[in-house]
């Protein structure tokens, strides 16, 4: 964060040259003072839903037309400038004129949960301005069925009512409303797994350098859990909170992205107002901080079971190979780096993302039994 910061401020010593690396962000999020050149790649990382492969990639692309326009328009804001793109102009001319709307490159389920709460029956002839593909959308209604949002006839469930009132992912809905359940009782655990992993980027900073991995790696033990990434963000954000004393050293020891934190906190506080009012809790739970009790077997058992509710279609077996392939569509899944489970090999894992980049990565990984998932789909 420090390091960003810099970008805004002026240089300390004269005749010094500020260079200043960007991502895509910087065409019109920002502005960066001082800037006189620009060194336009022609390329953006692009992150894009398959519905037919029922996945995320992110993958360099070329830039559009717009976009290239608004890169050159960063070079000399505050006085004369200059724009060098690393491309052709016979490049520039292929590129297409505007960016792709993002109805067209994330996944619909959102969109289309919101549209059957407000009463649009018919979603497939429903007039959108930028129309998302057929499949798209048919595999949108299939998932929110599967979910418990939509009755066999298409309608909406008053489940998927009270889904599409939250502010988060109708997967992550549908494992609130299955945390108030009596069989799994964990509303507060969910709570805060779910405050973790929709505060931005992920809450654990990369680590550069070999010798500063191995330093922050002694302070990340006491959070990783062997269960997996689901139960380590319970862990981290419950001693976050348990740490009222110096959380900003706390922080800066496990290379924890504090600013995430914070949200975590805010989005912790907006869900459980929510569930109080949706009756999901009966009371609120205890102000911060709280004395941390690290959650047993057992109970973090109790929370991948609540958890499998909403992404039992994000669940893969090992192979003989020893790869993992996933329960729907086969494909073959490598555990991201990022885990706590790279590198092992589970019975069975449940994953919150999965994205193509280099290769097939699952996220935000847990490790499960597959008893657990054939109880989760139900039979279907």
């Amino acid at each position: 964060m420090d390091a960003q910061r810099e970008a805004f401020l002026p240089v300390k010593t004269p005749f010094t040259r500020k260079i200043v690396l960007a991502t895509n962000i910087a065409e019109t999020s920002v502005t960066v003072p001082g800037v006189r050149y620009v060194v336009d790649c022609g390329k953006a990382k692009v992150k894009q839903y398959r519905a037919r492969l029922g996945m995320e990639s992110l993958l360099a692309k070329p830039i559009s037309k717009s976009s290239a326009v608004q890169r050159t328009g960063r070079a000399g804001r505050e006085g004369p400038g200059k724009c060098f793109r690393l491309y052709p102009e016979s490049a520039f001319k292929t590129l297409q004129d505007s960016d792709l709307p993002e109805i067209l490159r994330n996944d619909v389920l959102g969109a289309v949960l919101t549209m059957k709460a407000r009463g649009i029956q018919d979603v497939l002839a429903f007039p959108l301005m930028d129309p998302p593909e057929t499949e798209a959308i048919e595999k949108a209604l299939i998932h929110l069925h599967f979910l418990g949002a939509l009755n066999d006839d298409g309608t909406i469930t008053r489940t998927g009512e009270t889904m599409a009132r939250f502010p988060i992912s109708a997967p992550l809905g549908a494992v609130l409303l299955a945390a108030a359940d009596p069989e799994f009782d964990c509303v507060v655990e969910a709570i805060d797994i779910i405050s973790c992993i929709t505060s931005g980027e992920d809450i654990f900073l990369s680590i550069q350098s070999e010798q500063a991995q191995e330093e922050v790696e002694n302070f990340r033990k006491e959070l990783q859990r062997r269960e997996g990434d689901i139960i380590t963000y319970l862990t981290t954000i419950q001693q976050y909170t348990a740490e009222n004393a110096d959380r900003v050293n706390w922080c800066k020891q496990r290379k924890i992205n504090m600013r995430n934190m914070k949200q975590a906190l805010n989005i912790r506080r907006q869900l459980r107002g929510m569930c109080l009012k949706e009756k999901l809790l009966d009371e609120a739970p205890p102000a911060d901080p709280q004395p941390f009790v690290p959650i047993s077997p057992e109970r973090a058992e109790q929370v991948l079971k609540c958890f499998l509710r909403g992404f039992a279609l994000k669940t893969a077996m090992l192979a003989p190979d020893g790869s993992f392939v996933t329960v729907q569509g086969k494909h073959v899944v490598a555990i991201h780096p990022a885990s706590v489970l790279h590198g092992q090999k589970k019975e069975a894992i449940m994953f919150l993302e999965h994205v193509y980049t280099n290769k097939n990565y699952a996220k935000k990984v847990s490790a499960v039994q597959a008893t657990w998932i054939v109880e989760a789909m139900g039979g279907k």
